[in-house]
Order: structure tokens, then C-alpha cells, then sequence
């Protein structure tokens, strides 16, 4: 199949601006360039700065309302799809963009033959999730899993395969991490994992004064399974609060006062952006960092009259995207924040490397500062990991052939900076306990992706029931898998799914 970006340039204003920011001394002096990106909201954005969105007032695209910038220039979204199986190949142009990876593949709605359907875009081949008709794509991953839905449905999808992995009958997901794990949420927060759904466990957030959470909504999860999102207390139903949960913590972030306060995405560094609202102030977009609530206009350097509204998503190099009021019409414009730091890269925050039971998830990440644009380029045994790109390295279901050396090569303009290599081991004596484990080698191209699913016998004449269990991306080949849970489960199948060549 055949995908087409549609180029528009000139279209957005692309006003820049630049202000000194000091973020107090827990956190790093940095400058931000403020950059118009036009009339209407910017959604998200990926490790490569490219920034996706929708028009809303002047749509200079016609019947397409989904852009993507990739720096320079603004283009509408649409692309040649088969809208039905071995049928003739049309252009579709996309109604609505939220996630973008860093493969630059997108994810969000586009009307076809009246009907709203989410859709997975890849320059190799794109494709429309038609059984899931009246809904969008919201949340993306690396590998290509689709999350979305309506205020009352939610979906898991495989965008690369067009396979539905799971469906919530009563509320929407927003995000999905490489670990196939995926949060949302329209009553409480929730959590679904392997076809599992679970509300998240707000117990320890739970005071005299305030009672116990009683609804709110999930909206963005890390490469690490941090989570971010709002909650209200039963004893202040009229107030919301932005929450941070990660290494099973949960945070209740601070706040500027005021009733509301959000928190919309989190970054592998765990940087959260937001926004807070009060009724003499209105909506204005936070950043946290090192423990402190930046708001990001007593920051940068905007137009007389414009205010930033709100914060939707920030990469891993600490580049911000959302809303910005302008006071007029069109009222909401999307923008772009971008650190500058002059010089070569510099590394502020080591990779640290440590010991991963076999069959869990590890991940490496790196703190830098210098010139954009910056690349990264992980390494294990100074060899390059296909894929490992950007500042933060996941590694799913750990297997020992991924034990060794690590380091990551950035690169700048002014230069290039190399960590100290930091030692990952992989423990296997845990999962040795008396008993047998079940395993599959799986071999192929080093990069490939495999899906491992599970059934348990049927009845003779009935089908197999194959549910999807871990995926798994060859760091060499051959690489065992094990499943931990099989010293328990003696009954279940295996079979391996190529999800990507």
C-alpha cells in the first residue's frame, strides 16, 4: 500500500520567540523558544520534534483538519488506504491526529464512507482499524499497538496487523507503552494489561480531610510505566488534582491553587506537563520538573495578550507542545517549546546501569543538555540496538542474551558526547526454582518483533482461544524466551506471532 504526506508549507505562522527560563535550584537554567504552529491544538509529539494535531478555525487544508510538522514546515495528513480487503486503494485524509511515534507512524480518526475510523499511518503501508468504526485512535506505541475509543468504549488495537486486542464496553483509553500496557479511563483510572482491566490504587493518596478518589481519568504512561492524570477526592467533589504514579508511588502534584489541575503527559524522565485553572486566572499550562510547578508563561516570552492554556505532551529532550490562547480570533493557536542550550551535548544524568530478573522490563535512560537539534544512538557491546533512538532505551521481558555493555552516542550539531558504559546483568536463578519453565527460541532479523500469545486446549472442534501475552524485540538471534508464570501453569500453548520484520 502507498501513503502520501500532502505538503502545505507556509501555512503556519510560525512566529518564534525566545525567553530565559530559570527553573529555581533543583532544576536546570534553560531557554525556550516559543514557535506559533497556528490555529488550532498541537496533540502530540515524538523524540524527533515532528508535532502532530488539528486545525480548528481557517483550516487552510480543506477536508482534512490533522497536520504534522516536522520542524519546518506544517502538512496536512492523508494518505492511500485499502478501504476494504484486496479492494482498490483511495486516498483518505485524516480528520483528527493525537499520537505520532518515533517511526513518525500516527494514529487518530478519519471519516470514510461516512463513518469514523481510527487508522494507523506508516509511510510503508497504512491502514484503517475498520472493526472499530465510530471511534478514534488516541494513543500510540513505538511498535505500532492503537489506543482510543469514544467516552463510552475504549479498544486496544495491533495498528500494524489491524487485530483488536481487547475492548472496554464502557470507557475509553489514552495512551500505550511498549510494554503493551495501556491507561485511560472516563470514571475512575484504569490500567489494562494482557486483556486484564484494572482501576488503579489511589488508597495511598487518601487523607482525613480529603476521603478516598473517586473518579478521574488516566492520560499518559512511559516507557517506565509512570502514569499520569487527574483524580477528584469524595470530600472535595468539586476539586480535581494532577497525579504522578511511578515506581508504585503515587504523587498528588503540587498546585498554583485554584479548583482544577491536570496532568496530560509524562516523559521517560519523568517531566510531566498539564495545565491548572482558576476562575481569576484561567487555564495556563505546567510543566513539573525536579519536584517543583513551573507555569510555563512566567517563562516565556509570548505576544501581548497570549496565554499558554495548556500542555498536551512533551519528548524525551524536554520539547513541549499544546494551546495557546491569543485573545482573538482565531482564539486557540498550537505551539511548540523547544530548550536551547548552546554547546555540545553534555551530559547532566548518567545511565545507570543494574541487575533485571529475567522476563521483566529494564530501561537506560540519560540526561543531556545542548544545541537542537540532538540524535541518540544506543549501543550494546558498541554494537547500535535497531530502534534505540531517542533518550530513554526500554528493554521488554529481558532475556540473557541482553546482558552487557551499554552506552548511547548523542549528537548535536557543536559535537558529539559518548557515556561511560554502564553493565546490565540478567538474572535467571529466580525463575529456576524446582520445577520446569516453558521457553521458545525465537530467531530472526536482530530489530524483529514477536508476539508471544497463550491458549489452553479446547474442546475437540472448538477454536483455539489465543490471547496475547508479551512482545518481545530480537536483540540478537537466536533469543530465549521464558514464562515466568509457567512453573505454575502447565496447561497453556504457546505460539509466536512476527508483528515486525
Amino acid at each position: 500500500m502507498r501513503s502520501i504526506l500532502m505538503n502545505f508549507s507556509n501555512v503556519f505562522s510560525g512566529v518564534t520567540l525566545v525567553a530565559l527560563v530559570h527553573f529555581g535550584s533543583a532544576a536546570l537554567a534553560v531557554d525556550y523558544k516559543f514557535t506559533d504552529l497556528g490555529a488550532g491544538s498541537a496533540t502530540d509529539i515524538n523524540n524527533l520534534g515532528w508535532v502532530v494535531g488539528n486545525v480548528s478555525d481557517g483550516n487552510p487544508f480543506g477536508s482534512s483538519s490533522a497536520f504534522v510538522h516536522d520542524g519546518t514546515n506544517a502538512h496536512a495528513l492523508s494518505f492511500d488506504v485499502e478501504w476494504s480487503p484486496g479492494g482498490p486503494l483511495k486516498t483518505v485524509a485524516a480528520f483528527t491526529a493525537n499520537g505520532i511515534n518515533d517511526r513518525g507512524w500516527i494514529t487518530g480518526g478519519a471519516y470514510v464512507g461516512g463513518a469514523r475510523i481510527p487508522y494507523l499511518f506508516n509511510p510503508a503501508g497504512s491502514r484503517l482499524l475498520g472493526d472499530l468504526a465510530g471511534m478514534d485512535g488516541i494513543g500510540l506505541s513505538g511498535i505500532g499497538w492503537v489506543v482510543g475509543g469514544t467516552p463510552g468504549t475504549g479498544f486496544v488495537a495491533n495498528g500494524v496487523t489491524g487485530t483488536t486486542l481487547g475492548l472496554d464496553p464502557s470507557q475509553p483509553l489514552r495512551s500505550v507503552n511498549d510494554a503493551g500496557v495501556a491507561v485511560g479511563g472516563n470514571g475512575m483510572p484504569i490500567q489494562w494489561s494482557n486483556g486484564t482491566v484494572k482501576a488503579l490504587d489511589f488508597s495511598s493518596a487518601a487523607t482525613p480531610e480529603r476521603g478516598q478518589v473517586f473518579r478521574g481519568t488516566a492520560f499518559g504512561i512511559n516507557s517506565k510505566g509512570a502514569i499520569v492524570g487527574w483524580v477528584s477526592f469524595e470530600r472535595q467533589p468539586d476539586q480535581s488534582r494532577a497525579f504522578l504514579i511511578a515506581h508504585g508511588q503515587v504523587t498528588i502534584l503540587p498546585t498554583f491553587g485554584g479548583p482544577y489541575d491536570m496532568a496530560k503527559d509524562v516523559n521517560a524522565l519523568g517531566d510531566v506537563v498539564g495545565r491548572w485553572f482558576s476562575p481569576g486566572s484561567g487555564n495556563h499550562a505546567t510543566l513539573y520538573q525536579a519536584g517543583q510547578l513551573i507555569d510555563l508563561n512566567a517563562h516565556t516570552q509570548l505576544p501581548a495578550g497570549w496565554v499558554l492554556t495548556e500542555a498536551t505532551a512533551i519528548n524525551d529532550l524536554g520539547q513541549i507542545v499544546g494551546q495557546v490562547s491569543t485573545g482573538a480570533g482565531p482564539a486557540t493557536h498550537a505551539f511548540l517549546l523547544t530548550p536551547v542550550v548552546t554547546g555540545p551535548p553534555r551530559i547532566t544524568r548518567k545511565p545507570i546501569g543494574g541487575t533485571a530478573t529475567s522476563g521483566s522490563n529494564f530501561s537506560l535512560d540519560v540526561g543531556v543538555e545542548g544545541s537542537f537539534p540532538m540524535t541518540f544512538r544506543w549501543q550494546r557491546e558498541g554494537i547500535d540496538i535497531p530502534g534505540a533512538t531517542s533518550a530513554a532505551l526500554a528493554i521488554t521481558n529481558i532475556q540473557s542474551a541482553q546482558a552487557g555493555d551499554y552506552r548511547v552516542i548523542i549528537h548535536n550539531n557543536d559535537g558529539t558526547t559518548t557515556s561511560d558504559p554502564v553493565k546490565v546483568n540478567v538474572d535467571i536463578t529466580s525463575n529456576l526454582q524446582a520445577g520446569l519453565l516453558f521457553g521458545l527460541t525465537l530467531r530472526g532479523n536482530v530489530g524483529s518483533v514477536y508476539r508471544i500469545e497463550y491458549a489452553y486446549r479446547a474442546p475437540q472442534g472448538a477454536p483455539m482461544l489465543w490471547t496475547p501475552l508479551v512482545t518481545v524485540t530480537l536483540a540478537a538471534s537466536p533469543t530465549l524466551w521464558i514464562d515466568p508464570d509457567s512453573l505454575n501453569d502447565h496447561g497453556r500453548l504457546y505460539r509466536s506471532v512476527l508483528v515486525q520484520p
